[in-house]
């Protein structure tokens, strides 16, 4: 190896609908081509997403204290803060719901930052279980 250097990376490319595909490698981002639609959906692993994910994080942390008590009844005691606390973590996971239809996703080495795709894998994944979470709520 003495005298040779090690390949450099290459940079991800955008790929646009009318682009050739047949040029698609690992780490290439299929994106929407309209600029309100790229305005929606998240880069998986972005700093949105971190910042998202972290929310996500604090409220399952609050609802796994609050929710159990509230069951026993330590919680309704007409507490203000907690019922405002309930019900802004109601209004989040349905929120949630909505953001979710725009969350890129990894598939097979390229990213996928297309509504329709994301929507559609969304759909199929994890939306039937997060509407009934949220209706539950």
């Amino acid at each position: 190896f003495k005298g040779k250097t090690a390949p450099r990376s290459r940079a991800s490319t955008t790929i646009t609908p009318g682009d050739d595909l047949s040029k698609v490698r690992v780490g290439d981002a299929f994106q929407e081509s309209t600029g309100w639609r790229k305005l929606l959906v998240t880069r998986p692993l972005g700093r949105r997403q971190y910042y998202h994910d972290f929310t996500n994080l604090f409220v399952v942390a609050w609802d796994l204290a609050t929710i159990p008590m509230e069951g026993v009844g330590l919680l309704n005691e007409g507490l203000t803060f907690l019922q405002f606390t309930s019900v802004a973590s109601t209004v989040w996971w349905t929120l949630e719901m909505l953001l979710n239809f725009g969350r890129g996703y990894l598939k097979n080495g390229v990213v996928e930052m297309r509504m329709k795709e994301t929507a559609k894998t969304y759909l199929m994944s994890w939306f039937l279980p997060d509407l009934i979470l949220a209706a539950l709520g």
